[in-house]
């Protein structure tokens, strides 16, 4: 005996004679699924479908997350205003980041995930420096707009040796 179907989810055939896979609630608009039938990512899409929710598309950053923050900067006039060799070095201490925590809510980066940052950084001070700067300065683009609270407040650089004689 066969699976039964999932509500609201309508099989179809396109013009090349192909399988597709439509959420389409009531007589409302038919949101297409073009995941295979069965696999996790297409039950992923039925759920958002069923709930009237997005998809997002591969490769994007789910919104409110870190690394969505940090692609909607990279976007911004703030950082076509830098110099190349500065959006170098801060996607270079970016990626890095980005890799460890950029799938967290931007909720979940308080002032002492800063400070341990900072403090991870500490053998090398100049990096320290950077990688807070890095950050105060996409938080202060983001405050009015993206973000409610700048989680880099406080956060003091590290004296490096050169600074200190």
């Amino acid at each position: 005996m066969s699976r039964p179907r999932p509500p609201h989810l309508v099989k179809e055939r396109d013009r090349q004679k192909r399988v597709v896979w439509y959420v389409r609630i009531g007589h409302g608009p038919r949101k297409l699924i073009k995941h295979p039938y069965g696999t996790p990512e297409f039950d992923d899409a039925y759920a958002l479908a069923v709930k009237g929710e997005r998809a997002t598309r591969p490769g994007s950053a789910p919104r409110g997350t870190l690394q969505w923050l940090w692609d909607l900067y990279r976007k911004s006039e703030d950082w076509l205003s830098l110099s190349m060799a500065t959006r170098k070095q801060r996607e270079n201490i970016m990626h890095h980041v980005l890799a460890k925590v950029g799938r967290e809510p931007l909720s979940a980066i308080d002032n002492d995930r800063i400070i341990a940052g900072r403090d991870a950084r500490a053998a090398t001070p100049t990096q320290a420096k950077h990688f807070v700067t890095t950050l105060r300065q996409m938080y202060a683009w983001a405050i009015p707009k993206y973000a409610k609270v700048d989680p880099t407040a406080g956060v003091a650089f590290k004296k490096s040796k050169k600074d200190q004689n």
